[in-house]
């Protein structure tokens, strides 16, 4: 069952505001989702390098590319 944010795995999601090192309208792919973060992997293009893994709280991303797989909790 999807969180109420409605953010799941896989979408393409831009931060909304700056997280840790990483700007405003940065982002990445969600790899994984709670209730108040989601887990998102920033990788390096063109290289697909992962440069972080970070957890970000809901509220400070939006996302771009809607490619969600339900979460299993």
């Amino acid at each position: 069952m999807p969180y109420a944010h409605g953010i799941e795995e896989n979408d393409v999601v831009r931060f909304t505001r700056p997280v840790g090192e990483w700007p405003a309208g940065m982002g990445g792919t969600v790899v994984n989702t709670w209730r108040d973060e989601v887990m998102v992997e920033i990788v390096e293009h063109p290289s697909g390098y992962t440069l972080d893994v970070i957890d970000v709280p809901v509220d400070s991303v939006v996302v771009t590319i809607p490619q969600g797989i339900p979460a299993v909790a």
